[in-house]
């Protein structure tokens, strides 16, 4: 438990002094590769779950705006991900 304990404290201080534009990329990559793998196994397996990563990663870390910015981007992906399931 205590290495856990500084792996999550030592990743918590490498993320407060990366710069702003990095800290909004990361989760956007995050969800454009969610939205990828959300889209490719159809409505079987559901990645609702995996969206709120990248919104808290980046509300957390990142300015304010940024958590809003990557929470509208997360739905716009998540429902074109949903409209355009490929039928069969």
């Amino acid at each position: 438990m205590g290495e856990l304990h500084s792996v999550l404290n030592s990743l918590d201080a490498y993320l407060v002094r990366i710069s702003g534009r990095f800290i909004f990329s990361i989760p956007l990559v995050f969800v454009l590769i969610v939205g990828l793998l959300d889209h490719w196994t159809g409505p079987e397996i559901s990645f609702s779950l995996f969206y709120l990563f990248p919104i808290g990663l980046s509300a957390w870390y990142g300015r304010r705006g940024h958590g809003r910015i990557i929470s509208v981007i997360s739905a716009g992906v998540w429902m074109a991900a949903d409209i355009f399931i490929p039928t069969l």
